[in-house]
């Protein structure tokens, strides 16, 4: 697993990207906040679909988690999260 993370002195808007970006390279990327990510993965837990959901998650290339640091998870949450590594 690998983080990057630089300090942001507003809310980002959208994913950043540059010229040497994977989806320009034809890489799948998915991005979405830290309580999306909790609210999907919640959701196939309680759905019995937690190991599939995982599955399909791990043929991207990149998967962004935005905002880790604004909202404290819970120990459950933080548990679904780290399972995208």
């Amino acid at each position: 697993m690998s983080c990057w993370a630089r300090p942001a002195p507003a809310k980002p808007t959208s994913p950043p990207a540059s010229e040497s970006s994977p989806p320009q390279h034809g890489h799948r990327v998915l991005f979405a906040t830290a309580v999306d990510w909790v609210a999907r993965l919640a959701d196939a837990h309680r759905l019995g679909r937690l190991p599939a959901e995982l599955a399909r998650l791990r043929r991207y290339a990149l998967i962004i988690i935005d905002e880790v640091g604004y909202l404290p998870l819970d120990q459950d949450a933080a548990n679904l999260v780290f399972q995208l590594a």
